[in-house]
């Protein structure tokens, strides 16, 4: 995942390999994830991944 507003990290986050992967992009958060309602959606974002992949 990453913040809206860290562009320039994105292009670190391009996937590589294989597997398919999915970027996440979180509307109105900064790389420290502090604003309201954004570690909201990073955990809901995390759950689901995890509950998609390992249960």
């Amino acid at each position: 995942m990453s913040s809206e507003s860290d562009w320039d990290y994105v292009q670190y986050n391009v996937p590589v390999g294989p597997r398919p992967r999915k970027l996440m992009i979180v509307p109105g958060a900064t790389h420290l994830i502090e604003e309201p309602g954004t570690l909201e959606k990073v955990e809901a974002h995390a759950a689901r991944w995890f509950f998609d992949h390992h249960l």
